[in-house]
């Protein structure tokens, strides 16, 4: 399970992720902050975290530099995701250590080709590779509006 976060206070967060492993058990759960923590806030955010058993964090601070200097830090797993769509990127990221997991999404990296290449590099670097896409969901939930954007 995927929960997002850092969209308000981290009190209301840590509530909401304890309720919901409280709920899950034993399932995995990843969190997403989209860059949404400070630099110096996140390791402690991190740390009150570790007893959640999460299996990562994708992008709690903004920037390959941040990552890495948080990274060293955490006591989970991170991951980069929004800041991963070229293969420069993620040869930075790789060069700066600036995650433990890459997710690679082929409509951000230009198609499933540069995806393989891109997962094949993450890999050989030691990174745990988490491929994953974006699903259009209007046109599922909202017909008439899905209809006007899908043309």
């Amino acid at each position: 399970m995927k929960v997002k976060v850092a969209a308000g206070p981290f009190e209301a967060d840590l509530a909401r992720l304890n309720a919901v492993r409280d709920a899950i058990g034993d399932a995995r759960l990843r969190i997403d902050a989209n860059g949404g923590w400070a630099i110096d806030a996140a390791p402690r955010h991190l740390e009150r975290l570790a007893d959640l058993e999460i299996e990562f964090v994708e992008e709690p601070v903004s920037g390959l530099d941040a990552l890495a200097a948080v990274r060293a830090a955490s006591p989970i797993p991170l991951a980069v995701d929004e800041s991963i769509t070229t293969q420069e990127d993620l040869d930075r990221a790789i060069s700066l250590v600036s995650a433990d997991v890459v997710v690679l999404k082929p409509s951000a990296m230009g198609g499933p080709l540069v995806t393989a290449a891109a997962a094949r590099t993450a890999s050989e670097a030691g990174l745990t590779v988490d491929a994953t896409m974006t699903v259009r969901v209007v046109p599922l939930f909202l017909p008439s509006v899905g209809q006007n954007l899908v043309r």
